[in-house]
């Protein structure tokens, strides 16, 4: 995924996950969410305007160590 510098992000909590919702200045609008061991995935933006708590980037950030530790939990067995 090509991220912009130009676009406008926004932090949520969707089900638990960290995700992201990105707003281009062309009126494009693309949403993802981070996955441990799989990076960043895309999501359909009525998911995330539908179903998630917006978040701050602080808190994303936290989401996604989080995430970050569990898969490396799993990938190790414990």
């Amino acid at each position: 995924m090509t991220e912009s510098p130009e676009a406008a992000i926004t932090y949520f909590s969707w089900e638990g996950d960290a995700c992201r919702l990105l707003e281009y200045p062309n009126g494009d609008t693309t949403a993802d969410l981070y996955r441990g061991g799989k990076g960043l995935l895309p999501i359909q933006v009525s998911d995330v305007l539908f179903g998630a708590k917006e978040i701050t980037e602080e808190a994303y950030k936290e989401l996604v160590l989080e995430e970050i530790a569990l898969s490396k939990r799993e990938g190790s067995g414990g």
